[in-house]
């Protein structure tokens, strides 16, 4: 009976880390322009409600991408670069991060959808809080099997 009380918890708790259509609170800036945003603790100044945007419905998670250029490619000189944003995209690298590379540089992409997630040193907050209960079940359930 236990078990379906801590399942209905996980989902519930699920449910309210991804609510859909709820603003959300994300940082951006873009290093290019404000250093700022390269830093591990990013002050609250650049903290934006997403429903602000035109069509602010359609911004339900947080984007950070740290884009690096190797070497001089047009002109343009090696750089790195850190943007950070309200992002409307809900494909399949929700609240995960890919890598893409071309000729002479790379960049990584991390989304997640709680607020003030796109911040360095919380980023994958979400997968903690999704994670943690998630194994809880499959221990319940190993112990239940024994």
């Amino acid at each position: 009976m236990k078990l379906e009380y801590l399942i209905c918890l996980c989902i519930f708790g699920v449910v309210m880390v991804a609510r859909p259509g709820a603003a959300i609170l994300c940082y951006e800036c873009n290093s290019k322009n404000d250093s700022r945003c390269a830093d591990e603790e990013l002050p609250d100044t650049l903290l934006k409600n997403c429903s602000h945007h035109v069509k602010g419905s359609q911004y339900i998670l947080c984007r950070k991408i740290v884009q690096t250029i190797d070497f001089t490619v047009n002109e343009n000189p090696p750089d790195s670069r850190t943007i950070r944003s309200c992002g409307s995209n809900n494909s399949s690298y929700s609240e995960s991060c890919y890598s893409r590379g071309g000729f002479g540089g790379r960049q990584e992409v991390c989304s997640c959808m709680t607020d003030k997630c796109n911040h360095a040193s919380q980023l994958f907050m979400g997968y903690i809080l999704f994670l943690a209960p998630v194994g809880l079940i499959f221990t319940h359930l190993l112990q239940s099997v024994h």
